[in-house]
């Protein structure tokens, strides 16, 4: 992570270092299956075959954002802001937001513009120490057409 941008930057990462620990073990389990996943797709690259290499590496990519993803969301969960995350994760505030919504653990909490907002981490934290599962967002409404139930429309 690179220093911070600004003096705001710096007072929001110093607080957020202060910012509790309290994650269930097994939330972690995503970020590591994703990080095993980039693990065994760098062990597969073989630099003389550059096509391979390059579709080993992109795997590996795909799979290390999705750990970094993770990480950001069950950072998110433990307390730190959503500003705290995006400067430890080097990114801008307003990265972090959609990348939490493509998350198991925050995925459900995400708004219908596909962001999880501050509301939805709160709600989050609160449903995770009550042991709750995330609501599921009902699906949206759409047009169906009437039928004939064996009645014929008046002429």
């Amino acid at each position: 992570m690179g220093p911070p941008h600004t003096d705001a930057d710096a007072q929001y990462l110093a607080a957020s270092r202060a910012a509790p620990e309290k994650v269930n073990p097994q939330d972690r389990e995503d970020t590591v299956r994703h990080l095993v996943a980039a693990a065994d797709a760098l062990k597969q690259v073989h630099p003389e075959n550059l096509g391979d290499t390059v579709r080993r590496l992109v795997a590996a990519r795909v799979a290390v954002d999705a750990a970094l993803n993770e990480a950001m969301a069950q950072a998110a969960l433990a307390g730190y802001s959503l500003r705290a995350v995006a400067a430890m994760a080097d990114m801008a505030p307003n990265s972090v937001a959609p990348r939490l919504a493509r998350t198991f653990s925050l995925g459900g909490y995400g708004d219908p513009d596909g962001r999880v907002t501050a509301v939805g981490v709160q709600r989050a934290r609160y449903d995770h120490l009550e042991d709750r599962q995330p609501s599921v967002p009902a699906e949206p409404l759409r047009f169906r057409r009437r039928e004939n139930r064996g009645k014929q429309a008046p002429s």
